[in-house]
């Protein structure tokens, strides 16, 4: 403990950083297992540091890294008591987010890549501590991607696209360009940064996207298609050569203009289901003894104009049941004999109006536990 630290009250400026580390650290979300106080003593230890600093300094004992790394946010005149050996990486980066002029004072060397895009996103000015060479595409993504507001104040989270000279591209896979560039959520990431950075489609290397990802990219940027053309993977494919049925049904869902290039023959029963649920116009590609009964029941759910098309026979009693629920106009072309006791139970439990439709040899089970309704696909 240093028991020469001089102590002030607090000032305009730390009324303002007060608000800055209720933003970094949730405005005092770190309760603890707390032998000296049943509730989250950072608000305890500030209250001491304001009116009896000498009372504080004989109970700072604690040993929480997240405990001092707010307290010392708040009231940075104790830094010096502070056990920083205690702080994880995440815990300095915290604390430098509120205090960046404590930066040299602190050791950096523990923080993670995530560590480092957490700081720089709140605190540019401290870019000439990191080790760029530690953050991985993900973390890019994460640093430059998103959607900056105006006025942004010192210390709130911002993306830096600014620091794209420091990028070493090549460690971005398909799907890290797939969310810088068209801010698809492929991971876990913070809020806010999906927000797609198009104007870093110069540095992309096409040639690592899978058919996924043209897909997505495809869907946003048609007029990408030309570096479509001309990407190729180890196996010598291009870019449409790597899609996949599904991936066609996602990408014509949003352009069909795509049709025309399209291997129809790659999509399965349940791609054309999808594909048809959004473009019904392409119906008369569809092979339609692709679709299965599950692969039926969606396209119905949502669009019962094909009912003249469907093979009535291949949907099981559940999914009949289902189409009953959504449809009721639909009980005439179901197969009846297909539902089992407990399909009867459920059926009949909120539409007795089909109990005539009950084959007579078909006992109801009155033990079914099934829900009456079903959120649709």
């Amino acid at each position: 403990m240093n028991n020469g630290i001089v102590f002030s009250a607090p000032s305009i400026h730390d009324s303002e950083n007060e608000a800055l580390a209720d933003n970094v650290f949730g405005h005092g979300l770190f309760p603890a297992p707390f032998t000296f106080f049943a509730v989250n003593p950072v608000k305890e230890y500030v209250r001491l540091a304001d009116t009896d600093p000498g009372a504080l300094l004989s109970i700072l004992t604690e040993r929480d890294g997240k405990v001092w790394a707010e307290f010392v946010a708040r009231r940075p005149k104790f830094f010096e008591a502070a056990p920083l050996e205690c702080l994880s990486g995440r815990e300095r980066a915290m604390l430098l987010a509120v205090r960046p002029e404590l930066a040299d004072r602190i050791d950096t060397r523990c923080l993670s890549a995530p560590d480092w895009v957490f700081l720089l996103r709140r605190r540019p000015e401290l870019a000439r501590l990191c080790d760029w060479y530690a953050l991985s595409g993900a973390d890019w993504v994460a640093l430059l991607c998103g959607e900056r507001h105006r006025n942004v104040m010192p210390g709130e989270d911002a993306p830096q696209p600014c620091f794209a000279e420091h990028c070493q591209w090549d460690r971005l896979s398909g799907a890290d360009w797939v969310a810088l560039l068209c801010g698809e959520r492929h991971r876990n990431v913070m809020p806010g940064e999906d927000a797609p950075q198009p104007c870093f489609a110069e540095h992309c290397q096409w040639d690592r996207l899978s058919g996924a990802d043209w897909a997505v990219m495809l869907a946003e940027h048609p007029d990408w298609a030309t570096y479509c053309n001309t990407a190729r993977d180890c196996d010598g494919r291009n870019g449409w050569e790597r899609l996949a049925g599904a991936d066609w049904a996602r990408l014509l869902a949003r352009q069909p203009q795509f049709a025309a290039i399209c291997d129809w023959d790659g999509l399965t029963g349940a791609d054309w289901a999808a594909l048809l649920r959004a473009r019904p116009e392409f119906a008369g590609q569809c092979d339609w003894g692709r679709l299965g009964g599950h692969d039926w029941t969606a396209l119905l759910l949502d669009r019962p104009e094909f009912t003249g098309r469907c093979a009535w026979g291949k949907i099981g009693g559940a999914d009949a049941v289902r189409l009953v629920f959504a449809h009721p106009g639909l009980a005439d072309h179901i197969s009846w004999r297909n539902l089992s006791g407990r399909d009867w139970h459920v059926l009949l439990g909120s539409h007795p109006e089909f109990t005539s439709r009950k084959p007579a040899d078909v006992a109801i089970d009155h033990t079914s536990q099934r829900p009456l309704t079903w959120p649709r696909e």
